[in-house]
């Protein structure tokens, strides 16, 4: 807390973004050397850069942000963290006092552990394939898509006009969508298949089917046994991406040993967290299927005194084939701060989260309002441009408040939808207080954050 201050205080919150994107932007030349096709299979060409992106994912997330800000609070303090060299060495360049050796203990370490996990999954997805053989084999015939990293409330969840607005119902009204659909698969645990549209909705662990036959199992034991191997061998000569990539490795081997009619005719990814494209997606793309990733929201850049700051996130170094927004606006904006060559497509609004829950009674006169809740610092460290300009608890306290000075004037009311349900002990007190004593004066109706803003 007192670095992020410090930062705040001077104006350099700018700092941490401008590391960000020297690190996405830092290439690991090796890996381009020496990968090879065995390992990475479809994604060889692209090896150092889904290399960078799975780093980027892992390693360089909130705990990267919590060291800088600690050797900043403490007077430049060494920091320990696990990075290999080169992106080591752009701390290094930004000012920040690195202990290199301990350091690279921690980043062996930590590739240590990434291939223990690798084994594991290698073990499972064996006997996956074994299970699966011996049972009955994952019908081909069916035609369906994969929703990945959805949450429940991203599902069709009809109210009582039957219809519902989330991610799911959204693709199937998309005019692009694909045609044919009987089955639309998901990784949302602890749901129950359902109809809906006449089309199956269930879970599905893996995106991708497990192994069906015995040549396929065949030659992923010795895939398997080769990857192991060489990739543990290969981190005592400083070749630690085989070992770090392992379990990912693994995903694409079973992709590969799967038919083209087996794998999703779409593969959807929201672009929350989407810097990784994962390895099996090459297999799938190899194999017909298109990987699509989605904006369901719109965004704006917010303008610094010194000008317009690149996208604080590592969007940069992202590669998805297809991207999908709003509008063109939208679209200039991905192509500025991904790829001015990015494949857009431009779909309109893209829907999220809905409910069944009913919408509280609405008075005659009634403005709706939509808003971003303030947060405490201690619950989100902020780096952002909309963070650079202090947007913090007085303006979006201030916009309800300038609201209701309008609105009681003629006896009107703010039917109020936050953005998202954040927990209550993350909130503001002082914007909480404002919420509260409108409510209790009846001047404030909340709706439920998860109700579709359609509604």
């Amino acid at each position: 807390m007192r670095g992020y201050q410090m930062l705040k205080q001077n104006k350099q919150l700018g700092l941490i973004r401008k590391v960000k994107r020297e690190l996405a932007d830092t290439g690991i030349n090796r890996i381009a050397k020496s990968a090879n096709g065995y390992f990475f299979g479809s994604g060889r060409e692209q090896a150092e850069l889904a290399t960078r992106q799975y780093l980027l994912l892992r390693n360089t997330g909130i705990a990267l942000h919590k060291a800088l800000m600690y050797s900043v609070g403490t007077g430049n303090s060494k920091i320990v963290y696990p990075l290999p060299e080169e992106f080591r060495l752009v701390l290094t360049a930004n000012g920040f006092n690195v202990s290199h050796w301990r350091s690279s203990l921690a980043w062996t370490w930590n590739v240590l552990i990434l291939w223990c996990f690798g084994v594991i999954s290698i073990v499972r997805y064996f006997f996956d394939g074994l299970r699966n053989i011996v049972s009955s084999p994952i019908s081909s015939e069916e035609r369906y898509v994969f929703f990945i990293g959805l949450q429940k409330n991203n599902l069709p969840r009809p109210g009582k006009d039957g219809k519902s607005y989330d991610t799911v119902s959204w693709y199937m009204k998309w005019k692009d969508a694909a045609k044919n659909i009987s089955v639309l698969r998901h990784d949302v645990l602890g749901v129950m298949p359902f109809i809906f549209d006449n089309k199956r909705v269930e879970f599905r662990k893996e995106p991708f089917p497990s192994i069906n036959n015995m040549n396929g199992l065949a030659w992923f034991i010795i895939w398997s046994i080769v990857s192991v191997i060489i990739s543990f061998s290969n981190i005592f000569l400083g070749k630690w991406w085989n070992a770090f990539l392992l379990t990912e490795a693994s995903k694409a081997a079973v992709a590969r040993c799967s038919k083209s009619e087996q794998m999703a005719v779409d593969y959807l990814f929201d672009n929350s967290n989407a810097v990784y494209r994962p390895l099996w997606t090459y297999e799938a793309e190899q194999k017909g299927s298109r990987i699509l990733s989605y904006f369901y929201s719109t965004f704006e850049e917010f303008k610094l005194p010194t000008g317009y700051a690149p996208n604080s996130t590592y969007w940069q170094a992202m590669n998805w084939p297809l991207y999908i927004v709003w509008d063109d606006y939208q679209a200039k904006l991905v192509r500025r701060n991904i790829n001015e060559h990015a494949n857009i497509s431009v779909a309109g609004p893209i829907w999220l989260s809905d409910t069944p829950n009913e919408l509280p009674t609405v008075p005659a006169k009634a403005v709706a309002v939509f808003d971003i809740p303030p947060v405490k610092d201690s619950a989100h460290f902020g780096f952002s441009t909309i963070a650079e300009l202090d947007y913090g608890y007085p303006i979006p306290t201030n916009f309800i408040k300038d609201i209701d000075a309008v609105l009681s004037k003629y006896e009107g009311t703010i039917i109020h939808k936050r953005k998202r349900n954040s927990a209550d002990k993350y909130l503001h007190k002082g914007y909480k207080r404002v919420l509260t004593n409108l409510s209790r004066a009846n001047r404030l109706i909340a709706v439920e954050p998860d109700i579709s803003p359609i509604r």
